[in-house]
């Protein structure tokens, strides 16, 4: 967003570089958003932690997305955004909503057994 705001190209281009490797170490092997757990992050060397996973980082993805859609006009980031925003809706790792419609409430967490009531 700044390199945009501030008509840097360098900057942007860093940053949409950025945010496709995050990007990248959040999809899982099926293809759907796996943010990266908070039961170990990610460390260097290692692979990421697959659990518990936060409703947080898919709505930063889904902003980020967003922006980068805003700053380059590129159809594709929308589509990111969408893909971040389908882990809400059930294409997660557990194949369970995190919205419910009902209550226009969200879980609060992706545990590798369920979803956080």
């Amino acid at each position: 967003m700044a390199g945009a705001r501030m008509q840097r190209r360098p900057m942007l281009d860093a940053g949409l570089a950025s945010l496709a490797w995050l990007l990248s170490k959040q999809r899982s092997l099926e293809g759907h958003f796996a943010p990266v757990g908070s039961n170990g992050f990610l460390e260097r060397g290692a692979g990421t932690a697959r659990f518990d996973q936060r409703p947080v980082e898919s709505c930063g993805a889904v902003s980020a997305c967003l922006a980068a859609y805003r700053a380059t006009g590129q159809a594709g980031w929308a589509d990111q955004a969408r893909w971040a925003f389908d882990w809400f809706l059930g294409r997660n790792d557990l194949h369970r909503s995190l919205y419910d419609p009902f209550t226009r409430g969200c879980r609060d967490e992706l545990h590798a057994d369920r979803a956080n009531e």
